[in-house]
């Protein structure tokens, strides 16, 4: 079993099990490729099934070194532990070594809502003389009174 033949799997894992965007797909395999070029520019195993915990630990602390952003290095993460979640699922491998990897904490963001005064603002400006502008208020209301966001 080789990088090539491992990674192709994995894509098709991606698109058929797991639905997941072109994008996402396009992501991990990138970030896989990553991992396939420092396995073979190293000194450690060339193959994935050989790969240990220790040499994936050794490429986590590489993309630190590098000054990768911090949530690229917890996507890089994500997909060498769906890799080898993968491998491990098709009985390539016996053992999962990513299992133990650790991603850096993200910050996690605050949401922006809007004001009881800015919603205010936007239902006193509805023109009420009209059938769309009551309709429009009971969206409005409906919206916020549930905490719904725009997504």
């Amino acid at each position: 079993m080789n990088w090539t033949t491992s990674i192709k799997g994995f894509v098709v894992y991606l698109q058929l099990e797991k639905s997941l965007s072109s994008n996402s797909i396009s992501a991990y395999q990138n970030d896989l490729l990553k991992l396939q070029q420092y396995a073979e520019n190293t000194s450690i195993p060339k193959v994935p099934a050989e790969m240990s915990s220790e040499d994936l630990s050794e490429f986590v602390n590489t993309l630190a070194d590098l000054q990768l952003v911090e949530r690229s290095q917890a996507r890089m993460i994500s997909a060498i532990r769906g890799f080898y979640k993968y491998l491990n699922l098709e009985g390539m491998v016996d053992k999962n070594p990513a299992k133990l990897l650790d991603a850096p904490k993200l910050p996690q963001k605050i949401p922006i809502y809007l004001t009881i005064d800015e919603v205010d603002q936007i239902l006193n400006r509805l023109d009420m003389s009209s059938n769309s502008g009551h309709r429009d208020r009971a969206i409005v209301e409906v919206l916020y009174a549930c905490g719904l966001r725009v997504s």
